[in-house]
């Protein structure tokens, strides 16, 4: 086939490449384009980068960033956090710190929010805590604001580290950083202290959301549910269950899950039964969890 005439569909075609996960076609058609007497620009690189990134490549992603900082062609902020965020979906924890840290000052490129909230958020996975909160922290330090999006990712990753406690702290900071708790940040709390069966810091967290102008969903009540379940509190998450007809929002399949489990604990096979006919008249999928219930009636 011909080559593409200008540089804009060359651009277009590296794009379709990232909707198609084709991030071998992507670089292909980036190192086609001097071949075709054009001149390559960021936003094409920063497509296939990107690319990369979409299917954890990350090698391959940091080797083209320093490819084309080699090149007269000077990379963006665009490029290094596009690297990071690979590094993270690639499960490169290390690798994403030494992008943000090493190789973009190294290639005189200033890490931006985003770049620290890709790093922030490659640390979440694995519960890297640490170094996410030392991230979140550090960002003043290089004249960088946290936003909601840094802020809830090292939250999150404090609740996946089982560190309900400095996860509580994070989030109660968030004013006094001039950050307006979401729902994300309430849910990733409140999954912090679920992780450990603290169950009124759970519960208290759903309570106030309403005072921060925040709407409880589905994750919020499931997770305080499955705190009480943890914390052997099957009545309050009983009136939980209730509540969440009250605030019209739906309970699903892990709500149901945790009271049937908390059900099970208790010892009240009977209710776990009924709880079960319940799912199934609301067409749910049984789990492992439901049929170890069931097994008890």
């Amino acid at each position: 086939a011909d080559a593409p005439a200008d540089l804009v569909t060359f651009n277009a075609l590296v794009n379709q490449c990232g909707e198609g996960l084709q991030w071998q076609r992507s670089l292909r058609l980036v190192s086609q384009i001097p071949e075709a007497g054009l001149e390559r620009d960021i936003i094409g690189c920063n497509a296939a980068i990107a690319c990369c990134g979409l299917v954890s490549q990350w090698a391959r992603a940091l080797e083209f960033l320093l490819q084309i900082a080699s090149a007269r062609l000077e990379p963006d902020q665009v490029s290094g956090s596009s690297v990071i965020t690979a590094c993270g979906k690639g499960l490169q924890l290390q690798q994403a710190l030494r992008c943000l840290l090493e190789v973009m000052p190294g290639i005189s490129l200033r890490p931006n929010a985003v770049s620290f909230n890709a790093a922030i958020s490659a640390c979440e996975p694995l519960g890297y805590w640490e170094q996410a909160v030392y991230l979140l922290l550090q960002m003043p330090c290089v004249r960088r604001l946290p936003d909601s999006i840094g802020a809830n990712a090292a939250i999150s990753a404090c609740a996946t580290g089982y560190q309900w406690q400095l996860a509580l702290q994070l989030f109660l900071s968030l004013p006094s950083r001039d950050v307006a708790p979401d729902c994300i940040s309430f849910n990733a709390a409140i999954t912090a202290c679920e992780k450990v069966g603290m169950w009124p810091s759970a519960l208290w967290l759903l309570t106030v959301m309403p005072e921060s102008r925040v709407i409880p969903d589905q994750i919020s009540y499931s997770s305080v549910i499955s705190a009480c379940e943890r914390g052997l509190q099957w009545q309050v998450g009983l009136c939980l269950l209730s509540g969440m007809a009250v605030a019209m929002v739906y309970h699903n399949e892990i709500t149901l899950n945790a009271m049937i489990s908390a059900f099970e604990q208790a010892g009240l096979w009977q209710r776990a039964f009924h709880m079960l006919l319940r799912v199934e008249r609301l067409a749910l999928t049984s789990t492992k969890t439901i049929q170890t219930a069931s097994a008890g009636t």
